[in-house]
């Protein structure tokens, strides 16, 4: 799963014609993007031409657009903005404007990985897009939260991660998501066909992986 409000509006077919994610997951985020730019391509039976630009490089106004260049046909557009909060405030202006009017076939997604919840709530122009559903945090996850999201995505793998197991994990990886992924993904290929994941396949993984890097460097 990448977001719930996602997941929501791509199941119902009610995708925002632009989004905020914010927050300081960029793993997470980054999942999310890859979601959404997947859904976008299987509806229109084609991948959408994907722009990427920082805000340091292009005004907002400016930006925004781009998204009315799109073709009368084709799959559309998708736009991504990254560091749109170190605009100054009076550039934000824009977004309402272009919320007012959204161009007809482009998805635009602006990314703010500095700003938190409560700076969204508060914010005119972030706040409209919270209460539209359009304000998508991807925020760090804590220890108990690690353990349930390492369980979630190894179900989602076909198998049965204990918490214990994903305790271990976590003591040996740390908290970064995407190294908890590779981690996990290597643990399902060495568990083979058993379904479920413990300590001890966690640990035999890691003896398995520390002999091989040293057998590495020796052939080297």
């Amino acid at each position: 799963m990448s977001h719930p409000l996602l997941e929501r509006h791509l199941e119902r077919q009610t995708v925002k014609p632009l989004y905020l994610f914010y927050g300081d997951e960029e793993f997470l985020m980054h999942r999310a993007l890859l979601r959404l730019e997947a859904a976008l391509t299987d509806r229109a039976g084609g991948p959408p031409s994907k722009a990427v630009r920082d805000a340091q490089e292009v005004e907002l106004a400016e930006f925004l657009a781009e998204s009315r260049a799109a073709t009368l046909w084709g799959p559309g557009q998708l736009l991504i903005l990254r560091r749109v909060d170190t605009y100054p405030a009076d550039r934000l202006k824009a977004i309402t404007g272009y919320l007012d009017h959204p161009a007809p076939r482009a998805w635009v997604v602006l990314l703010a990985e500095g700003l938190k919840a409560r700076e969204v709530e508060k914010h005119a122009v972030w706040g409209r897009l919270a209460r539209e559903e359009a304000a998508l945090g991807f925020s760090r996850l804590r220890e108990g939260e690690l353990h349930q999201w390492l369980t979630r995505e190894a179900r989602q793998l076909g198998k049965n991660l204990t918490l214990a197991a994903a305790q271990r994990l976590v003591e040996m990886v740390g908290d970064n998501l995407a190294e908890l992924s590779q981690e996990l993904e290597k643990l399902v290929l060495f568990a083979g066909a058993e379904n479920t994941l413990t300590p001890a396949l966690v640990t035999q993984l890691a003896s398995h992986s520390r002999t091989y890097n040293i057998f590495a460097l020796v052939d080297a």
